[in-house]
């Protein structure tokens, strides 16, 4: 995760870099355009959806329509390029204003007035990619069919909800946070196998609650950052570590040998949360959720 984490926060400082002063490749601001994308839902094919945004406010969401997507975005042609690729030999979308397509101009904000609102059908197993650099989100994803996620989250603050479960197995549950704020509320509706985490600078908080169907595996790398898993009462939890010049507040775990901590109720739990930590300048911090 730590080599995937590298180059992703290369590419922010890269995007943000000019914002102390720039000047458009096409002249002033000008009035925001708002195009629709959409397609039909034709099968029940799996297909690969990424949406990328560099700047702006990101929505995702369902629909029961009869499409596979729904997207509506809202950008000022002169600042950026809209994108919108779908290739249907490969099954797989791609939806946005990248950053490569994005221009910024000195002293204006109007680039934070991109908008992108997706979304998505429910009928169909989608292995879904966001990627946003400097981009706050909220992310509705309950009641899709994911059977992959993987979230880059930049310097806003993005904020995810699996309010009802997933209706496919995932593979893995990705979240990549560079310097802003990650919060995933009831992830065990996530149906993952496995949650992986690399955040550095910015703040992760992830909550366990929601339907357990198995154990779940967790894999931490925290750089700098600080990462707060909040998990219920009734799941048994095993928290491995090793750290470097970092804080690791166990909570209601005890310690049960070098960098491991286990909760009482570990042995008769009925579902299990394992967490194997790499803390390196950063914080991981475990508490009870008491939702």
């Amino acid at each position: 995760m730590k080599r995937r984490l590298v180059p992703r926060l290369a590419r922010l400082l890269f995007l943000l870099a000019p914002l102390a002063g720039c000047t458009p490749a096409r002249g002033a601001p000008t009035e925001p355009r708002e195009v629709r994308f959409t397609r039909q839902l034709r099968d029940s094919a799996a297909h690969r959806v990424e949406l990328e945004l560099a700047v702006g406010h990101l929505t995702v969401g369902s629909t029961n329509d009869p499409l596979l997507y729904d997207a509506r975005l809202r950008y000022d042609e002169a600042r950026g390029d809209a994108v919108h690729e779908y290739d249907a030999a490969a099954r797989s979308v791609v939806l946005g204003m990248p950053g490569r397509n994005f221009r910024l101009a000195r002293g204006d904000g109007d680039h934070d007035e991109t908008q992108l609102n997706v979304e998505l059908t429910t009928a169909v197993p989608i292995d879904l990619s966001i990627d946003g650099a400097a981009t706050a989100a909220r992310l509705d994803l309950g009641r899709l069919a994911l059977t992959g996620l993987e979230v880059d989250a930049g310097v806003g603050v993005t904020s995810v909800y699996f309010a009802e479960p997933n209706r496919a197995r995932m593979e893995e549950l990705a979240l990549n946070v560079s310097a802003g704020a990650l919060v995933v509320r009831d992830v065990a509706n996530a149906n993952a196998d496995r949650v992986v985490i690399a955040a550095a600078v910015g703040r992760t908080e992830l909550e366990f609650s929601g339907e357990w169907a198995r154990d779940l595996e967790a894999r931490v790398d925290v750089t700098l950052g600080r990462v707060v898993l909040l998990v219920p009462r009734h799941v048994g939890v095993e928290l491995t570590t090793d750290t470097f010049f970092a804080s690791v507040d166990p909570g209601p775990l005890r310690a049960a040998g070098k960098g491991r901590y286990v909760s009482a109720n570990f042995a008769e739990a009925a579902h299990k949360l394992r967490v194997t930590a790499d803390v390196m300048a950063g914080g991981l911090e475990v508490r009870i959720s008491e939702r």
